[in-house]
């Protein structure tokens, strides 16, 4: 495969075919420089040319705030109870866009983040990082050259009063159809301990949104349709699903990210004959039953751990080729170059068994 991109890369989508030839991933920057922070980029590589490597496209301006975004977005946090006099303004991150995901080479999904601080959270009896929406975006115009336009409203929001009814969190959407045609968004991530964290949401192929919200409606956990959403996992984030022969696979990743050398990602993955599951890994365990969260003893077929310069490899993303090909993308710390994030591409196949496995011998 194609060497890793050495600009700074983070929270890769699946990779599409977004030109004749040409494969797109859709990544955050995660740059310790302000004024790249957290900044969308699409990443493109020329599979027709053997010495190529991929190239990043700046999809929206270097930035932690999209234009306009404060218009519609804090009411909306306030609207389901973010308060900007209740303290957190100290503490209060800029709104930053992480974990894109891309549905169609024209369509993408991503989280706008606000966390206030585990520390200023803490000081006011409140959950940290749940101020997270899930938005759609669509693309005016073809490749190279489209803009993309953000809906008005949040696809799935999340809040303090999210975790106090023990719902998933907005965070990490994967939107992918069944071979069926069914549409579903897997997403959440590891707050609030001992929950449900990772859901799949029935989407409505209609409008791109979790069944009983419309394009004007934020969806939460108390609006959507009756029933949209499925949990499927106690623990993980950053997850990913992928139909594939007679089963439904579910990776999540386990450990800790965003700490360079010293994160302790990895890729685990369960597999079911139904798309909500029981997901299980290879001795048989679930990903609904409740594990030592000190002892870090989750279930999950591993797939991927970090390896040489290679460190905490996360964020699933997959691509199935015409031919039956499939590749797998991912962030990884480089242990080479002082722990910032880059992005890694490997190809993927199955065991005997029906599991997947890292087929190449390059780190990259």
């Amino acid at each position: 495969m194609a060497a890793p991109a050495d600009p700074r890369a983070h929270d890769p989508s699946r990779m599409l075919e977004v030109a004749p030839g040409v494969l797109g991933t859709l990544t955050t920057t995660d740059s310790n420089d302000p004024s790249q922070s957290h900044a969308l980029r699409m990443w493109t590589l020329d599979r027709d040319d053997s010495g190529a490597l991929w190239q990043a496209v700046q999809a929206w301006p270097f930035g932690t705030v999209i234009p306009g975004v404060e218009e519609w977005h804090l009411p909306w946090m306030e609207e389901f109870g973010y308060r900007r006099d209740n303290g957190f303004d100290e503490y209060h991150r800029e709104l930053a866009v992480i974990a894109p995901s891309f549905y169609r080479p024209n369509v993408a999904y991503f989280s706008l983040w606000n966390e206030p601080g585990a520390e200023a959270a803490a000081g006011l009896g409140e959950e940290p990082a749940m101020y997270h929406a899930i938005y759609r975006a669509n693309a005016v115009g073809a490749f190279p050259n489209q803009q993309w336009v953000m809906e008005p409203a949040p696809v799935y929001y999340s809040d303090t009063g999210t975790a106090r009814a023990g719902m998933p969190r907005a965070i990490d959407p994967h939107v992918w159809d069944d071979v069926d045609g069914s549409m579903y968004m897997t997403f959440g991530s590891w707050d609030p301990e001992g929950s449900a964290v990772i859901h799949i949401a029935d989407m409505n192929p209609a409008t791109g949104r979790i069944r009983g919200t419309d394009r004007d409606e934020p969806g939460y956990w108390d609006t959507v349709e009756p029933g949209a959403l499925h949990p499927v996992a106690t623990f993980g984030e950053a997850a990913f699903s992928i139909r594939s022969g007679d089963y439904y696979y579910l990776f999540v990743n386990l450990g800790a990210c965003c700490s360079g050398v010293d994160s302790t990602y990895r890729i685990v993955v369960g597999r079911s004959t139904s798309v909500f599951g029981p997901y299980r890994d290879h001795l048989g365990r679930s990903f609904m039953d409740r594990y030592d969260y000190d002892a870090d003893e989750f279930p999950g077929r591993s797939v991927l751990a970090g390896e040489d310069r290679f460190i905490g490899p996360g964020h699933t993303g997959l691509f199935e080729g015409a031919d039956g090909e499939l590749l797998i993308s991912y962030h990884y710390y480089d242990g080479e170059a002082g722990g910032i994030s880059k992005l890694g591409v490997r190809i993927l196949g199955f065991d005997a068994e029906g599991w997947p496995r890292i087929a190449d011998a390059s780190g990259t």
